[in-house]
């Protein structure tokens, strides 16, 4: 994968677009360790899944700078990691869900009792009643 160089190398990034490229879990495993990211848009990256979601999250609310998530349009991602990304409570404040079709009302009541975001995108997510 050639991101994950990216990321190894560029240990100050702060904002991170792969938006519809091949990123996966071992990228987000690779992007959990960068200590000053604020910024992750993962959109249209349909081989990302709840692991990848996990490996991401518990390094990510170490950090207490990182914001904002857009997974929209990841196929792969359902209530286990939206509550994944629930352990990102006390820094994230934006999060885009648009088109995440696994996600259900279940996976969500996690993000609302936990986190305290400014900006939610919920477009599209059918399994929410």
């Amino acid at each position: 994968e050639f991101l994950i160089p990216l990321v190894g190398n560029c240990i100050k990034l702060k904002r991170v677009n792969v938006s519809g490229c091949q990123a996966t879990d071992n990228f987000l495993k690779a992007a959990s360790v960068l200590t000053s990211l604020i910024s992750l848009d993962i959109s249209g990256c349909r081989a990302v899944s709840d692991r990848g979601i996990k490996y991401f999250s518990d390094g990510a609310r170490h950090s207490g700078l990182f914001c904002e998530l857009n997974i929209a349009g990841c196929k792969n991602i359902s209530n286990g990691g939206i509550i994944s990304i629930s352990q990102l409570h006390k820094s994230l404040r934006s999060l885009n869900l648009n088109d995440v079709d696994r996600v259900s009302g279940n996976g969500l009541k996690h993000i609302f009792q936990e986190c305290q975001l400014e900006v939610l995108k919920l477009a599209n997510l059918y399994r929410v009643t």
